[in-house]
């Protein structure tokens, strides 16, 4: 999985910095970083009514609410890797998280 990959390219282990299916407020999380509410969705497109979507709204707001930050990724933007790779690095840095 690309996702997986950068983050391990960028130096982070599972169960140490970042958790995948990760439960919480009744929804799972593709990649989770607990400590810094930093949620990493990639995901497909899909049709929600008559509009295509690449994020799940009511998750969106629900975590938002409780002060997560969501990182929402399709099939398209995991196509330029470079850009996904420094936005995560950027995020988390911002974050203040710290290895």
């Amino acid at each position: 999985m690309i996702v997986e990959e950068i983050l391990i390219d960028l130096g982070y282990k599972e169960l140490r910095d970042y958790q995948k299916q990760y439960h919480t407020l009744g929804k799972i999380l593709d990649f989770a970083f607990p400590t810094i509410k930093l949620a990493i969705e990639p995901g497909a497109r899909y049709f929600h009514g008559n509009r295509l979507h690449s994020i799940d709204p009511e998750k969106d707001t629900l975590l938002r609410g409780e002060g997560w930050e969501i990182l929402w990724y399709d099939e398209e933007d995991l196509n330029d890797e470079e850009s996904v790779k420094e936005e995560i690095c950027m995020t988390i840095q911002d974050l203040g998280y710290i290895p």
